[in-house]
């Protein structure tokens, strides 16, 4: 298994992050416990939060053309439309809201995933190393 070679090749110093160390798929088969209500409700208080309390939303709108109210009424429609069955993976869907406050390039608006996400970190079981190709 390549990624338990990984994990005794590095650092002792790093060596203890690693412990709880998680294969993908047996990671992603323990997400997807966000209801369609659920999210309907993350994406209301979305709006209550950036239309009724970000006073620098004009500004940030007008500095990096970016539009979050519209882009959550967008998602809004979307699960509006959905049903449980045929609504978006819950990646997808915070990958979406991350997108919406991440535009607005604002450290005070974050959007912190949940668990079983939060506190998370992936990486390759293998290096990568800098090379250069010169042609001739």
């Amino acid at each position: 298994m390549p990624a338990l070679e990984f994990l005794a090749a590095t650092h002792p110093a790093v060596r203890s992050q690693f412990e709880a160390v998680t294969q993908l798929t047996e990671f992603l088969d323990g997400v997807g416990k966000l209801t369609l209500n659920d999210r309907k409700q993350l994406v209301e208080q979305a709006l209550v939060l950036i239309q009724g309390n970000f006073v620098h939303l004009p500004m940030k709108e007008a500095m990096h053309g970016v539009d979050p109210i519209q882009k959550l009424r967008l998602i809004q429609h979307r699960l509006n439309q959905a049903t449980n069955k045929t609504m978006d993976s819950e990646l997808e869907f915070h990958r979406d809201m991350s997108e919406v406050f991440t535009s607005v390039r604002d450290l005070h608006t974050n959007y912190l995933l949940p668990a079983p996400f939060a506190g998370r970190a992936a990486f390759l079981p293998f290096n990568f190393e800098e090379c250069f190709y010169k042609k001739g």
